[in-house]
């Protein structure tokens, strides 16, 4: 085709375009929108609607180009070229940097086994936070999540109804109803659909002090040397070769975003959300105070933490 001939094509069959255009769009604005919808909503049935609209629309176009303009196979190739092109942004957009199918597990359009932050607010990671179940004798307890996100992964699992039904014992142990076996703590991580958490107050330690720092502070806010191993264990790794951590311990930021619904309710209830941010060199903020816990009667423990980008 000639230049002028070409402009003629485009003009009589714009319509072809804008349905490709208008489905690239529609993706894009989804995927963008998917970072603030509901966890409840199923977005992986909307990712294949769009995948089928995109392939019915991508054939089409091709088989007009090619036998009703009896386009020469150069030509067509070319065309095939561009529209791979544009797949491949897309995809690499909507699975977060992983060259993944729409609608496949990963990525902004379908169930997703990772976590990430982002700055100014979005998805981030609430990682690996454990429940302790305390009662002062052993008896039927139920714990249910109403969590403001996405949940990644819970052991042992977590049924329909986002609880746990399990027999505890004064010493921790729980025997989960749904599997008979025996578990140390209920474990679960997720993504939360929250804004970034305020770093202006909490402590800024060298990344070699990571460990003493964490031992002490631990302590003082009332986890037990079992409960506070275990976290420092899971989190040391991930902190102690940066040059400076900046800790923050959350509060209502957290828990607002992660309640607990406990049956019965229990006497005492801690929980301890860590959040870090790793730095190349320290920074001025206000030192965080940290409260005291008192355990009395049937207690519940929580640790977690994520990282701040």
């Amino acid at each position: 085709m000639k230049l002028q001939e070409k402009i003629k094509f485009l003009r009589i069959h714009k319509g072809y375009f804008l349905t490709i255009f208008f489905v690239g769009i529609s993706t894009l604005v989804l995927a963008a929108s998917s970072e603030m919808i509901n966890a409840s909503v199923d977005l992986s049935a909307w990712s294949g609607l769009l995948t089928l609209l995109a392939v019915l629309s991508v054939i089409s176009l091709c088989l007009y180009l090619y036998l009703a303009e009896k386009t020469k196979l150069n030509n067509l190739l070319q065309y095939l070229f561009y529209l791979a092109l544009i797949t491949f942004v897309a995809c690499l957009y909507l699975t977060n940097e992983s060259l993944l199918p729409l609608g496949s597990e990963g990525g902004r359009l379908g169930p997703s086994y990772g976590c990430f932050d982002q700055p100014g607010g979005g998805q981030i990671c609430a990682d690996k936070p454990v429940i302790y179940l305390y009662p002062t004798e052993t008896k039927n307890i139920k714990v249910r999540l109403d969590f403001n996100g996405r949940l990644i992964s819970t052991y042992p699992s977590i049924s329909n109804q986002n609880s746990w039904d399990v027999i505890a014992n004064p010493d921790g142990k729980l025997i989960n109803k749904a599997d008979n076996k025996e578990y140390s703590y209920l474990f679960w991580e997720g993504r939360q659909y929250i804004h970034n958490y305020d770093l202006s107050s909490g402590f800024v330690v060298k990344g070699s002090d990571t460990k003493d720092f964490l031992q002490s502070a631990l302590s003082k806010i009332g986890l037990t040397p079992k409960e506070y191993n275990e976290m420092i264990v899971y989190w040391l790794p991930k902190m102690e070769h940066n040059k400076y951590n900046l800790i923050h311990f959350a509060d209502k930021e957290y828990t607002d975003n992660a309640k607990l619904i406990i049956s019965p309710s229990p006497d005492s209830m801690l929980r301890v959300f860590m959040v870090y941010k790793k730095l190349d060199k320290p920074v001025k903020v206000t030192t965080q105070a940290l409260q005291p816990f008192n355990r009395h009667g049937f207690t519940v423990i929580e640790w977690g933490g994520t990282e701040a980008n």
